[in-house]
C-alpha cells in the first residue's frame, strides 16, 4: 500500500496536493486491491475548489449542452 500512487485534487486546471496528512484508499472494484491513495481535502482545498468552480461557471454555462457533456 505504501507504494500506491497518491492522487491529487484537480483544481483550476492543475493537480494539487490536498495539504492533508489523512488519506483514503482507492480500490479496484474488480479485484478489491488498493490501486492508489487520495489525500482527504482540507478546508482550504475545498475553498479553493469552490472558488475555482464559481469563477469557471459563467463561461461553462454558456456552452451548449452537447459541448458540456463532452
Amino acid at each position: 500500500m505504501s507504494n500506491a500512487p497518491v492522487l491529487g485534487h484537480y483544481i483550476d486546471g492543475q493537480v494539487q496536493d490536498s495539504g492533508s496528512e489523512r488519506f483514503s484508499n482507492v480500490f479496484n472494484p474488480a479485484t478489491g486491491a488498493v490501486q492508489a491513495r487520495v489525500g482527504l481535502a482540507t478546508e482550504k482545498t475545498v475553498d479553493e475548489a469552490v472558488a475555482s468552480a464559481l469563477k469557471a461557471f459563467p463561461a461553462w454555462s454558456e456552452q451548449s449542452s452537447l459541448r458540456r457533456s463532452r
